[in-house]
C-alpha cells in the first residue's frame, strides 16, 4: 500500500493519499487541507479505478466557510458522467478524474498512459474545481522525460509544470504547487 505525503507549496495546507489494490481493481484515498482566499477547506476523498486505471467513481466529502456536503461522482467507464446521480454532458468523454485540489489524481493518467520515456498523449480529464464545485472539461499533455519525469501541460489554463514521481506514479514534486512533505 504505497502512501504519500506533500505540502503544498503556494497556500498554506498538506495532503495525503494512499493506493491500494482491489479485486475490482484500485482505489486511491486521502485527505487534504489549506487555506483559500482565507478559509480553512478540508476534503477527504476516494477514487474508484478500474483494473486499467479508468475511473468508474470519486466521493469527496467538503468541509469549508460554505458548510459541509458529500459529492458523489460516477463514470460509466464508457466517459459518461454523473453528479450526484445527474449526467453531466459537459464532461462526456473524459477518461480521467482530476480532483484539482490535489496531486493525487495525476497518478491515475501516468499509470493508465503507461508512456516510455519520449512518449507523449493528449488527453481530456473531467476535472473537479472546487472553487466552483463543478465538472470541466480539462485538455492535458503528458510527455514523459525520464523515468521518474513528466513535462505536463494544461493547454488551455496556459499551466506548465515538470511532474517528478516516485516509482508508484505517486507525484514527489509539482511546481510551483505541492511537493512531497
Amino acid at each position: 500500500m504505497p502512501a504519500v505525503h506533500w505540502r503544498r507549496l503556494d497556500l498554506p495546507g498538506r495532503d495525503h493519499a494512499e493506493l491500494t489494490s482491489t479485486p475490482q481493481g484500485h482505489r486511491l484515498a486521502g485527505g487534504a487541507h489549506f487555506h483559500d482566499t482565507e478559509k480553512l477547506i478540508a476534503i477527504t476523498y476516494a477514487v474508484t479505478l478500474a483494473p486499467d486505471w479508468t475511473t468508474r467513481s470519486g466521493a469527496l466529502r467538503v468541509m469549508d466557510g460554505a458548510g459541509r456536503r458529500r459529492l458523489n461522482i460516477t463514470s460509466s467507464g464508457a466517459g459518461e458522467w454523473a453528479v450526484q446521480g445527474r449526467a453531466m454532458p459537459a464532461v462526456s468523454g473524459c477518461v480521467d478524474l482530476d480532483l484539482g485540489f490535489t496531486p493525487a489524481t495525476n497518478l491515475i493518467t501516468i499509470r493508465r498512459l503507461a508512456l516510455s520515456v519520449g512518449e507523449s498523449a493528449e488527453v481530456m480529464a473531467a476535472w473537479y474545481d472546487y472553487r466552483t464545485q463543478t465538472l470541466a472539461r480539462l485538455r492535458q499533455i503528458y510527455r514523459r522525460v525520464s523515468t521518474g519525469e513528466y513535462a505536463y501541460t494544461s493547454p488551455d489554463h496556459g499551466f506548465n509544470s515538470t511532474l517528478r514521481v516516485d516509482e508508484h506514479g505517486f507525484v514527489r514534486r509539482y511546481p510551483p504547487l505541492w511537493e512531497q512533505a
